[in-house]
Parts: C-alpha cells; sequence; structure tokens
C-alpha cells in the first residue's frame, strides 16, 4: 500500500531530503541507499512499497551542500494513514483529487463539531448528518459537506474556533478588528487519527491581510475577478457540483446537484429588497475579511424577485462573492481536514 510520509522543513537554505527505511531500528553510521530523494521544497514522501501491517523505522536526511543532518528512527505500523474512507483515489491526485463519498454514520455528525467547539452560543443545533466528500488539495486531506450546517454569524463561528483552523488565535497578518481573541484549533478524533474542523479559504492561498473591500461589493463572480487565485473554494466545491464555472481547474467529480448546497431557487413577491436581504443570509462563510473589516461569502442562493416565477441556479451562482458585517447571519460550511504525523527535519 501507499504510505504517506509528513515533515515540516525548517532549513532556510537550499536542501534535499533523503528517506531511509528498515525493518528494524536504522545505524545512522551505516544507513542502507535512500528509498526516495525529494527536492524543491517539498514536504512529503509517498512510500509506495510500504506492506500494509508491517512495521518500519525511517530516517530522513536532510542534506545541504555541506553536511547531512538526520533524524532519530521513526516507528510506523503501516495503516491506512489518510483518514477515515478509501485511501484509492478515483480521480485525480495529491495536488487536486477525489477519493469519494463517506456517510456521517463513518465519521462525523453536526452533534460531533458542535461539542468540539469553544462555544456554542449563535450556532445552530439541528442535527446534521451529511454525506461528507473525501478529497485531497496540495497533499492536505480535506472532507467537504455536500450540505450546509445552517446559519449563523461569522463572529459567532470565530468565537467557536470554527473558522482558521490553526493552533494561535490568528493566522499571521489576519484582522482582528471586532472580535474577541480565540484560539482556532477544534480537533476531532476517530480511529485513531486527528482532525480540526475550519472554513475554507475563498480568495486565495496566500496572505490574510484584507483584501480590497471594493473588490467585493457588489457583488462579482470570481470568474471575473481580475485578482483571483487559485483557492480552496475554487478548486474543491466546483468539483462536487453540477455546474462548471470558467475558473474550474477539474472535471465534476461527483455530479452533485447544485440545489444540495444552497436550497431550491424561489421567488419573493413583496420587494425587491426583502429579496435582497433573503439572498444575502443565503451566501456561504469563507476564511478572508476585506480591509473594510467585512467578511467575504462565497456562492448565493438564487432568489429574485418576482411574482411567482424562479430562475434555476447556474454557475454563477457558485462562483459569486460578495462581502458583509461579520454579525451578519451567513450560512456554514464547515470542512474538516486530517491533522497527518509530522516529522522535523
Amino acid at each position: 500500500m501507499a504510505f504517506r510520509l509528513t515533515w515540516t522543513n525548517r532549513n532556510v537554505i537550499a536542501n534535499t531530503v533523503n528517506i531511509y527505511r528498515g525493518d528494524a531500528p536504522l545505524d545512522p553510521a551505516n544507513l542502507p541507499a535512500p528509498i526516495g530523494t525529494v527536492t524543491n521544497g517539498d514536504k512529503f514522501f509517498v512510500d509506495t512499497t510500504a506492506v500494509s501491517g508491517q512495521t518500519y523505522y525511517y530516517i530522513l536526511g536532510t542534506k545541504t551542500a555541506n553536511d547531512l543532518v538526520l533524524t532519530p528512527n521513526q516507528k510506523f505500523l503501516i495503516t491506512d494513514n489518510r483518514g477515515a474512507g478509501t485511501s484509492v483515489l478515483k480521480y485525480g491526485d495529491d495536488n487536486l483529487g477525489y477519493y469519494g463519498p463517506l456517510l456521517s454514520a463513518d465519521f462525523f455528525s453536526s452533534a460531533a463539531i458542535l461539542a468540539a467547539a469553544k462555544s456554542t452560543s449563535g450556532l445552530p443545533t439541528g442535527l446534521i448528518t451529511p454525506t461528507w466528500h473525501k478529497m485531497t488539495r496540495n497533499g492536505k486531506i480535506i472532507y467537504v459537506p455536500e450540505t450546509s450546517f445552517g446559519n449563523a454569524t461569522w463572529q459567532y463561528l470565530y468565537q467557536a474556533g470554527l473558522v482558521f483552523g490553526v493552533d494561535a488565535n490568528f493566522p499571521t497578518g489576519a484582522p482582528t478588528s471586532g472580535l474577541v481573541a480565540t484560539n482556532q484549533l477544534v480537533q476531532l478524533s476517530l480511529n485513531g487519527d486527528n482532525y480540526k474542523v475550519r472554513l475554507l479559504r475563498g480568495v486565495s492561498d496566500g496572505s490574510f491581510a484584507g483584501i480590497p473591500n471594493a473588490d467585493f461589493s457588489p457583488q462579482i463572480s470570481n470568474d471575473t475577478y481580475a485578482n483571483g487565485q487559485n483557492n480552496e473554494w475554487n478548486d474543491l466545491v466546483y468539483a462536487l457540483y453540477n455546474v462548471v464555472p470558467e475558473k474550474q481547474r477539474s472535471f465534476n467529480f461527483a455530479e452533485t446537484n447544485i440545489d444540495t448546497l444552497l436550497g431550491t431557487p424561489s421567488y419573493e413577491y413583496s420587494n425587491s429588497q426583502a429579496a435582497e436581504a433573503t439572498r444575502n443570509r443565503t451566501r456561504i462563510a469563507v476564511q478572508e475579511r476585506t480591509d473594510g473589516l467585512q467578511v467575504v461569502n462565497r456562492a448565493v442562493k438564487s432568489h429574485i424577485y418576482s411574482s411567482g416565477t424562479t430562475s434555476p441556479h447556474t454557475k454563477d451562482n457558485l462562483s459569486a462573492q460578495w462581502c458583509q458585517a461579520i454579525n451578519s447571519s451567513i450560512v456554514w460550511l464547515p470542512v474538516i481536514e486530517l491533522i497527518e504525523p509530522t516529522i522535523i527535519v
């Protein structure tokens, strides 16, 4: 089977990492040939020749132009170390791939997340048992539910520790105004594996510094966003549903009906302001904030001012982006990320 080793590389100069393996503790003075070498700053290695049920000892050697520094022996029993659900990719690869669906009965429901949260004030408490989709992006295993968990505010989600998924009050550079500092690591455990709960990144993988408020007001599509970059929302959410926004980088892995996420298209016959207010409550929370200290939202339900007709969802409903106050009602779509054992090199 394939066994994945992950590490944190604290070196600041050019280096490669050699991976050594043995059936018994390795002698650092008499190492065998490496089973692999990692370059270009990569921080993981997949041992494709590992045998399930076998215990192996690994040493990682960080090699620079002048030195080779070895870790102590790392002992691992080879089992499925890629979290709940199948460990065989159905589509794609470790950079962007899909393993398949997973029922809440074999994973987590909303009750487990609420029980682990640092606060449940203002959070929806109805039991949600979604189908989860096990995916991988940039080497991380991320489980995305195909249905949302109800409405809260970004502020309440932050106070519950459910926004950033980091063992700190804020990621470096993130705006902090209007919030009571709260550690953002909420963990769950299942069958010996650890996981963390957070929101998706909705704009980029880069800095958390506030994004220009004008980029998100009025609502635009991410497809036409001049400053748009690859992000988790586009890569993971787009791939699950039966529409294809222009910035989608994969085919549709699951072909789930978009209505499952956004709700059935509807109408408002009282006035256009009431229709807009309803749409705003159907936008989905992501991690980022703007330089105007509002929170970024992705997607929006089709709810129009009409006398009795509806407008079906399109790709624009999934790619939409907007911003609103941290205390405005917003849709909560938690994702769960596998925390994999990490070696320091």
